[in-house]
């Protein structure tokens, strides 16, 4: 059991870079970094803030804080007052923010059907539910960032 979830465990880092590499290549087609890409799918509701955003991401407050700092300039995030914390403002994506994720999400989908569209469905259901599995059980050893 011990060679086998060992090897597994490589073989989900080598996934994760060849995978993040595909999603750098994606971002960049819209001038977007995958940091930033992140952080527009880390988005999920008005009430997202800097410091909710990098605990669903498992990055640093502060890193996520510079990539909102860099997307707010460029006119992709806007920063909302936040009633329940005056130094903790709302991240929403801006209407540009809002194209250029609807972009990334259908680039990603075209690249993904060519990759990966021959794959059994049913193989990318067990496999996302055993991914999920070790994460839980990770999760309730370390807890999640």
């Amino acid at each position: 059991m011990q060679d086998e979830m060992s090897t597994l465990i490589a073989e989900v880092y080598e996934a994760a870079g060849a995978l993040r590499m595909s999603g750098e290549d994606i971002a960049a087609q819209e001038n977007v970094t995958l940091p930033q890409w992140h952080v527009m799918d880390a988005i999920t509701d008005p009430s997202t803030t800097v410091a909710r955003a990098a605990r669903r991401m498992g990055q640093s407050r502060q890193a996520v804080q510079k990539t909102v700092n860099e997307m707010v300039a460029t006119g992709l995030l806007e920063l909302h007052p936040n009633p329940d914390h005056k130094t903790s403002p709302l991240i929403a994506l801006t209407p540009s923010g809002l194209e250029v994720q609807q972009r990334l999400w259908q680039r990603a989908a075209k690249s993904h059907e060519v990759r990966f569209g021959a794959l059994p469905q049913r193989d990318l259901e067990i496999t996302r539910a055993t991914l999920r599995q070790m994460t839980q059980l990770t999760y309730e050893v370390h807890g999640p960032k």
